[in-house]
């Protein structure tokens, strides 16, 4: 793996993001933007704070997660004033989460046969050239760390990954195989299955915990196989997999970081860090002109203004739908687009 600007500790997520727009991605490093308040985004951290706090303390009952949000309640009290939530709609949201996180500690936590669930993991047969599924019993055994914020100037990224976890993982029994270019990294889960061999292996790998729609797309599994990489140089063992849990259908995957897609990840991470560096610091990547995409963008005044001030773009550069440009423009006189570009 060839690592440019390793200097530039470049954020998982953004690489992540950047399949979508390279330009949303510099972008959002470059302007920082103070925007609304968002009922989703609050929530979302709210329970992501909320499945950490159970997982420190191994304590996933009724009574101890109410004790959880009520303390989170309190932190989030004045970002919930600005969405006018009272606390009681706050809590009663929260206590929605209960069950699915109560389910899956049951299945994934502890040495107890019925705290394994079947995970389906996809591993690359070197000898086949294929990736082979196979069901396998999961334990998570320990949390070696929450929240924990990785820096590795060797492969030039950043992190903060969810929850680190030992994984035990019985020997698998083979269910399927897939030729090379339908490999997605996951596989569902459903509950405890057939019985399988004694001897567990052990694994450390990263789990990330996602509490939007459960749609498995590129960016959720990149940000899972850079977390790989992260924790190669963080703990010096070789980390091959990760899980990504989807709170809200409750399906945990397993995404396996083959190298080749490393590599691609690795490909993506030096283009952003090209235009993050120091000597690019004027430069931004060319417009998507995507007029769908552009025009579902939340970044799309941060990049409007760029483009028609610093780039001296027009509305047909910009490539947005008829008239989008000039309404998001129309308003900016010319001594506002010279201070901006200044």
């Amino acid at each position: 793996l060839i690592v440019v600007h390793p200097d530039v500790l470049v954020s998982t997520t953004k690489v992540a993001e950047s399949f979508q727009c390279l330009r949303k991605a510099v972008l959002g490093e470059r302007v920082r933007e103070v925007g609304a308040a968002s009922s989703l985004l609050t929530y979302g951290k709210m329970v992501h704070e909320l499945f950490q706090a159970a997982m420190r303390d191994n304590d996933f009952r009724s009574e101890a997660l109410s004790a959880h949000t009520d303390a989170l309640v309190r932190q989030y009290r004045e970002e919930l004033y600005t969405l006018q939530i009272v606390d009681g709609d706050a809590r009663a949201r929260l206590a929605e989460f209960f069950s699915p996180l109560q389910g899956w500690a049951a299945r994934f936590l502890g040495w107890e046969r019925s705290s394994r669930g079947m995970v389906a993991w996809r591993e690359l047969d070197p000898q086949a050239r294929r990736v082979v599924t196979h069901e396998c019993e999961v334990s998570i055994a320990k949390v070696l760390d929450i929240e924990e914020n990785v820096w590795s100037p060797r492969f030039g990224l950043k992190g903060k990954i969810d929850v680190t976890v030992e994984v035990k993982s019985w020997p698998p029994r083979q269910v399927e195989d897939a030729p090379p270019a339908q490999r997605n990294g996951g596989g569902g889960v459903s509950g405890a299955g057939a019985p399988a061999a004694t001897v567990p292996v052990t694994r450390v790998m990263p789990l990330e915990l996602k509490t939007g729609k459960p749609v498995q797309n590129v960016e959720h599994r990149a940000q899972v196989m850079m977390y790989t990489l992260l924790m190669r140089e963080r703990y010096g063992v070789q980390v091959a997999d990760g899980l990504l849990y989807y709170i809200k259908s409750g399906d945990t995957l397993s995404i396996n970081a083959a190298m080749r897609e490393l590599r691609g990840l690795v490909m993506a991470r030096n283009e952003l860090a090209f235009y993050l560096s120091p000597a690019n610091a004027g430069r931004l990547p060319p417009m998507k002109q995507d007029a769908h995409a552009c025009g579902r963008c939340f970044a799309r005044n941060r990049c409007t203004l760029y483009h028609a001030s610093v780039e001296g773009g027009t509305a047909e550069s910009s490539g947005f739908a008829p008239g989008a440009f000039e309404a998001l423009t129309e308003h900016l006189s010319p001594a506002a687009l010279q201070y901006f570009k200044r």
